[in-house]
């Protein structure tokens, strides 16, 4: 399963109000976009959604330091 199976099956999980899912999901996600992507926008995409998850979950430190490091992704990246 690729990245964005994996972050569709995560998505699908938090639709369905699976919050611990949809984070395991997620890391699921995360690790097989930074196996592909290390440092890349796949790797920022997958954190742009794990941040607000978190957030959700009630994880405000976590999520704080997951969209950290979407921002730094994205600025290394400015012409995406």
């Amino acid at each position: 399963m690729n990245y964005q199976q994996r972050l569709a099956s995560a998505l699908v999980a938090l639709g369905e109000d699976d919050l611990p899912g949809a984070l395991a999901g997620l890391g699921d996600a995360l690790a097989e976009a930074e196996r592909i992507d290390p440092g890349g926008p796949r790797v920022a995409e997958v954190c742009g959604y794990l941040a607000r998850v978190q957030q959700q979950a009630g994880d405000a430190a976590a999520a704080r330091a997951t969209q950290a490091r979407v921002d730094a992704i994205w600025a290394r990246f400015p012409e995406l």
